[in-house]
């Protein structure tokens, strides 16, 4: 070991800036940044299938969303509907004539 550094020659090259493997050692030097934006300009495309999975992903999860929103609602309303008709056979020992049932008061669309 050399005096006052507390480290061979050996360790110390492990922590040194290391010109041996070319230009591509410092990823900031300027071919470095030449190769990955030529790289960019190329089209590479590492990556691109599980960015299509994702959005394919996105696409059938906001479909699912919308569709069970709709049919939560026509549900809803077929039971509001008998409800309504229980409550009117039950009340009244009649069924409803038909057109005159009530309506449904949610809105689905």
């Amino acid at each position: 070991m050399e005096e006052g550094l507390g480290c061979t020659s050996k360790q110390r090259d492990r922590f040194a800036p290391d010109d041996r493997n070319g230009p591509n050692s410092n990823p900031a030097s300027p071919t470095a940044l030449k190769m990955r934006f030529s790289r960019l300009l190329r089209g590479d495309v590492r990556g691109q299938g599980l960015v299509e999975y994702l959005l394919a992903l996105s696409l059938i999860a906001f479909a699912t969303v919308a569709a069970q929103q709709t049919f939560a609602c026509r549900v809803g309303c077929a039971f509001e509907s008998m409800a309504a008709q229980l409550e009117h056979i039950l009340g009244t020992g009649k069924k409803i004539p038909p057109g005159q049932a009530k309506k449904c008061s949610k809105k689905c669309d």
